[in-house]
Parts: structure tokens; C-alpha cells; sequence
């Protein structure tokens, strides 16, 4: 049977950027392809910098689609290496992440929202144009998620997969595909071989229920939303409302979420230096 199936993985992506996730490639890294914030009361920089000086915020984007483990674009498991580091070097005092992303490849956003959630440096995340399914799900994580603009768009949490029968262009352009399974290999590709076939359940019940369960329990031991709320069933809101559905904490220019990271970060440095210097 020839099915094309894209993506290859589950995914929480906003609906309408299911495109992105074919777009790879380039001659840039990923790392290339960003800038710094430049301010004059903060200083920025990016956890991997040696240029990084003593009371600096470091700075995480989660740009486009969101991948595991991507050259081109944005990864989950660099992510988390990024916030380790960072809150290893002491010349970092907080963390800000600038967001702008639909969502994407589910894999590892439970391991990146945990890491999220032990930093001992404070965690800022701020939306620019979208925060949506997977990129919400590492977003929500932070200490305060606020939004750039009332149009940002704020949730999308829910999770999906995409298949693409394309047997019967086959057929109509003459090609016939067999596939032949060993004796024992009865139930290989079943499960998903029955999605196609419009028996979707176990699919579902099997790859999909469980990712969405992990999900809402993620998100809901860091924002305050209440059961059956329409938030935890895939649909997404500008600003204002996702504010008054406590997905954000209000909506603020990147420079103020820049300068809240480091002032927390700076308080909770001084509280810190004052323990030490009682003992």
C-alpha cells in the first residue's frame, strides 16, 4: 500500500502552518539566522557566547516549526542543552524566551518543559506573532508567558497527525504497489495501515490520547485553567482573551519581559549572596 504520510512524527501544530514543516534546508544553521536584543539597561546573550558578561539575561528563540533535533531550525533537544548551560554560567541571571512559533514535532517537549521548570534562574517567555501547540507547551512552562501585541496568538493545544492517501493517483497513473509481510509480522503497520483505511481508532488511542494527556498535564501544573475549559481542546485566541483564559500574565513589549528576567534574576542573586553572607 502507498500512503504518503506527512509529517513522519505525532505533532502539535497550529493547523495552518502544516506547511512549515516541510520547509528544510538552507545553507544557515540555525544559530546563524538570529539576532540579539540590544538595550541599554540589559545586557543579552546567547548561552553558548563568550562574550557573555556578568549580570546578562540569556536568550532563547523559538522560532518556526519545532523539531527534536533540526540544523535548520529550531530543536528541543539543543533548547534544553542551551538552558542547562546557561544555568550553569554565572554570568547569566535569567532567562527570556522569545517566542514565535506555530508548533511542530511533539518529541522531547516534555523533557524541554521540565527543564523549564527546575531552572533556579528565573524563565520569561514572550510571544511575538504565535504561540501555538508544541511551542506553547514549552512556553507555558516559564515563570510568566506574556505577549508582544492584543493579536498575537496564544494556544492551538491539542495534538494531531496528518496522513496522505495518494493510492488512488497510483492506480489512476497505472502503478500497483504490493507489500508482502513475513508470517509473524501480522500486526506490522496495522495501526496505522487502519488509519488510512478510515478505522483511525486505535491510532488514536494508542499515539495519540497519551501525548495530549502528558501535554494538558504539563500545562496545567504551570497555568491556572479550569477542567472543560475550550483552551485545553485545540483552539487558539488573540491576546486579550488568552489572557483572560490564563494562557498569558498580560502583554508586554520584549523589552520589559528583557528587563523583568533580569530584574528577578538580579533580586533573586541578591537574596542568594544575602543567605551566604549569614551562614
Amino acid at each position: 500500500m502507498t500512503v504518503r504520510k506527512a509529517p513522519d512524527t505525532i505533532i502539535s501544530i497550529h493547523p495552518a502552518s502544516i506547511g512549515l514543516l516541510e520547509l528544510l534546508g538552507g545553507d544557515k544553521s540555525y544559530r546563524d539566522t538570529l539576532s540579539l536584543l540590544k538595550t541599554k539597561s540589559v545586557r543579552t546573550a546567547f548561552p553558548w557566547s563568550d562574550e557573555a558578561e556578568p549580570g546578562s539575561v540569556a536568550l532563547h528563540h523559538i522560532y518556526s516549526t519545532v523539531f527534536y533535533d533540526s540544523w535548520w531550525g529550531f530543536s528541543t533537544r539543543d533548547f534544553v542543552d542551551n538552558l542547562l548551560m546557561a544555568e550553569d554560567r554565572p554570568e547569566f541571571v535569567a532567562h527570556l524566551l522569545v517566542v514565535d512559533s506555530p508548533g511542530g514535532e511533539i518529541f522531547y517537549c516534555h523533557e524541554a518543559a521540565a527543564a523549564i521548570r527546575k531552572c533556579r534562574k528565573p524563565v520569561i517567555a514572550v510571544c511575538e506573532e504565535m504561540c501555538a501547540s508544541a511551542a506553547y507547551w514549552i512556553a507555558s512552562a516559564a515563570d510568566k508567558v506574556y505577549a508582544v501585541s492584543p493579536f498575537s496568538e496564544v494556544g492551538s493545544i491539542g495534538v494531531m497527525a496528518r496522513f496522505v492517501d495518494d493510492r488512488e493517483w497510483y492506480r489512476s497513473n497505472g502503478f500497483k504497489e504490493i507489500e508482502v509481510y513475513a508470517t509473524g509480522s501480522d500486526l506490522k503497520n496495522k495501526v496505522y495501515n487502519d488509519a488510512v483505511d478510515g478505522k483511525p481508532e486505535e491510532y488514536i488511542h494508542r499515539f495519540l490520547d497519551p501525548v495530549l494527556e502528558t501535554m494538558l498535564g504539563d500545562i496545567r501544573t504551570s497555568r491556572t485553567i479550569p477542567d472543560g475549559s475550550d483552551v485545553l481542546r485545540g483552539e487558539i485566541y488573540y491576546a486579550q482573551d488568552a489572557q483572560a483564559l490564563g494562557l498569558i500574565d498580560g502583554i508586554r513589549s520584549v523589552e520589559e519581559c528583557l528587563q523583568e528576567a533580569h530584574d528577578l534574576g538580579t533580586k533573586s542573586d541578591d537574596i542568594i549572596n544575602s543567605i551566604y553572607q549569614t551562614l
